[in-house]
């Protein structure tokens, strides 16, 4: 098991979630947005992230309301060893489809989760 895995469920998935953009520091509103979910708990995830040193929190020079989060190399680490497990998982489940078959899964995957973002931003 890696450390990723070991990281424990949302703290492992907010890294490479809220990190899969061209993009090492993000505002906390932008990782709410990604990960649908609401101030209190990304704040939160987010402190206990900075507490085992794996993100900054800083306060944005532009407006002082904004906060900020920026990946450290020992979560930039973290998120990348997430990633790969991800995709060792996602190769693990396409392994008995054929590749017509894993393209299908991907476009169905992808506009369910487009459906679903749509969705969240109506409320």
């Amino acid at each position: 098991m890696t450390e990723a895995s070991q990281a424990g469920g949302s703290k492992a998935v907010c890294l490479p979630c809220a990190y899969s953009v061209p993009a090492l520091s993000l505002e906390l509103k932008m990782i709410e947005a990604r990960l649908i979910s609401p101030q209190s708990t990304i704040f939160g995830t987010v402190k206990k992230l900075e507490e085992r040193g794996l993100v900054r929190l800083s306060v944005s020079k532009d407006d002082r309301r904004v906060r900020i989060a920026e990946l450290t190399e020992e979560g930039l680490e973290l998120c990348r060893s997430a990633v790969n497990d991800r995709l060792e998982a996602e190769d693990m489940l396409t392994s008995g489809l054929s590749k017509e078959e894993a393209e299908i899964l991907c476009i169905l995957l992808a506009k369910a989760d487009r459906t679903l973002s749509e969705s969240w931003n109506q409320r």
